[in-house]
C-alpha cells in the first residue's frame, strides 16, 4: 500500500503539553510523530476537528547526535478519534492530529529528528 503522508513518520514517545478547547492542561505522550502531525493516547474523546495547542517536549529522548533540550509550539486540530465516540467500555482514545500553524525551524528540527530515529532503527535492525 503506498504511504500518502508527506513526511516520514516515527513511532517515539515525546511528552506533549496540550490544552484542549474548555479543559485544563493535560501532559500525554505521543505514538508517533511526523514533521505534519502526530498520533497521541488520551485519557478523553477528543471531538474531529478541535483545534489544540500544543507544546513538545524534546529533552534527552532522541536519537544520538540530535539535539533534543527544545520545546516546540504548534497548533494542530484533530483530524481523527478512535473510537469515533466517546465510551465507557474505553480507558484510552487514539488520537491523531494535522499540524496547522508550526515555524518552519521547528517543522526542519521535528523532521530531522523524525528521520534520525529512522536510520537509528533502521542501522540497528
Amino acid at each position: 500500500m503506498k504511504e500518502r503522508r508527506g513526511s516520514p513518520r516515527a513511532d517515539v514517545a515525546i511528552t506533549i503539553r496540550t490544552t484542549p478547547a474548555g479543559r485544563p492542561e493535560e501532559e500525554i505522550r505521543t505514538v508517533n510523530l511526523s514533521a505534519s502531525g502526530v498520533c497521541y493516547d488520551s485519557p478523553r474523546w477528543v471531538e474531529p476537528l478541535t483545534r489544540l495547542e500544543m507544546a513538545f517536549v524534546f529533552a534527552d529522548s532522541g536519537p544520538e547526535n540530535v539535539p533534543t533540550d527544545r520545546l516546540v509550539d504548534i497548533e494542530a486540530v484533530v483530524v481523527r478519534c478512535d473510537p469515533p465516540e466517546e465510551t465507557k467500555a474505553v480507558s484510552s482514545y487514539r488520537v491523531a492530529c494535522f499540524f496547522t500553524a508550526i515555524g518552519e525551524e521547528d517543522r526542519a528540527f521535528i523532521d530531522n529528528y523524525v528521520r534520525r530515529i529512522l536510520e537509528s532503527s533502521t542501522t540497528s535492525a
